[in-house]
């Protein structure tokens, strides 16, 4: 399903609704014909011509003007709002970052890594430092980050900023959108190599992020919906054909997402539900998804990216693997359990990509 209509929390419900809580489920009885036959009569509409299907955009059109100026007059005030607020000191002032080969224009070919942790693991890390466990994954790939941009001798000095989606629908902001989430941009401070530390700000940079929820600054996306589609899809077009993400200031390399999945198991026809991986998408400027996903014991981060700008994911994947490694050490002094084997890989990794250089 497109992200246009349906968004990760959205997702789950669905998900959860195709399944099972158990291998043999007792069977549901048949529904009434009749009744089928009666809403299949009462839903279907005739086909209309191109002069009724006019008649019908039109009125809409003229129906829905009120509310869009009603939802333009509240965004700008809104906006004017949070600008007071930033002015007055009342808010933080947004977190802005570096540019880095992720914000590049992205061409049509992907590549996808995939690694596993261990759920109670990560839990046992964020009680041991009082955090979340969010936050020791937006840490983890900050790290991963780190280690692959300074490999390729692109680290910057200042913090790279991760695009964090957030679900409006658990914060209970009322909506009759299919989609609903907003974005978080905070700082997941690439430039700390102490794995303990770069949690503990994390944690302080993602909190002062969650101040601007319910504010114009993470719903962006509301903007471009005030206008109507004959305006936003060529400008959207131009954007992205032009290239203009070479042009902005700051960077917003990274989307991390975290969707929590069932604590249950699930069953499908019989066959019980174990494993599942949540794949994001790139956009212009934003080269590289990172989308975390829970299920039972098992959290997974799901790596997507551009090809071209990611042509090493496998990588990228140790890369992240090495940042767990070392925060699981620093916090509960557990040694790692694939050392050799995974020294050799990186060693090796290393070499193809000087090769492909």
């Amino acid at each position: 399903m497109h992200h246009a209509i349906v968004d990760g929390d959205l997702g789950q419900h669905i998900m959860n609704i195709l399944h099972d809580r158990e291998p043999n489920p007792p069977e549901v009885p048949p529904a009434n014909a009749e009744i089928n036959v009666a809403i299949t009569k009462e839903f279907k509409e005739p086909r209309l011509g191109d002069a009724q299907l006019l008649a019908r955009a039109f009125t809409n059109r003229v129906k829905n003007a009120i509310p869009n100026a009603r939802t333009a007059v509240s965004v700008v005030s809104s906006m004017g709002d949070t600008l007071l607020k930033i002015a007055k000191h009342e808010l933080p002032a947004p977190q802005l970052g570096p540019r880095t080969r992720f914000d590049e224009p992205v061409g049509p070919h992907r590549v996808m890594e995939a690694v596993e942790f261990s759920l109670s693991e990560l839990k046992e890390i964020k009680n041991a430092t009082h955090t979340t466990v969010n936050d020791v994954c937006v840490t983890i790939i900050g790290g991963g980050l780190r280690k692959y941009l300074a490999y390729h001798g692109e680290l910057p000095e200042e913090s790279i900023i991760g695009n964090i989606p957030v679900s409006m629908r658990r914060r209970g902001i009322e909506s009759d959108e299919a989609n609903q989430v907003g974005a978080m941009m905070a700082k997941i401070h690439t430039e700390i190599a102490d794995p303990i530390d770069r949690l503990h700000q994390v944690h302080d940079s993602v909190v002062d992020a969650k101040k601007f929820i319910g504010t114009p600054l993470v719903e962006p996306l509301k903007l471009v919906g005030l206008f109507p589609p004959f305006l936003s899809k060529p400008l959207c077009r131009l954007y992205v054909d032009s290239e203009a993400t070479k042009l902005l200031p700051i960077g917003t390399p990274a989307v991390i997402t975290n969707v929590p999945g069932p604590r249950d198991d699930l069953y499908f026809n019989g066959a019980k539900l174990v494993k599942m991986h949540l794949i994001g998408l790139c956009t212009a400027g934003v080269a590289l998804f990172n989308a975390i996903f829970s299920l039972g014991d098992a959290l997974t981060i799901t790596f997507l990216a551009d090809r071209d700008i990611m042509p090493d994911p496998a990588f990228y994947r140790q890369c992240v693997e090495e940042s767990y490694d070392e925060l699981k050490v620093a916090v509960l002094g557990k040694p790692k359990a694939h050392t050799k084997a995974h020294t050799k890989a990186h060693t090796k990794t290393k070499t193809e990509t000087k090769t492909e250089t």
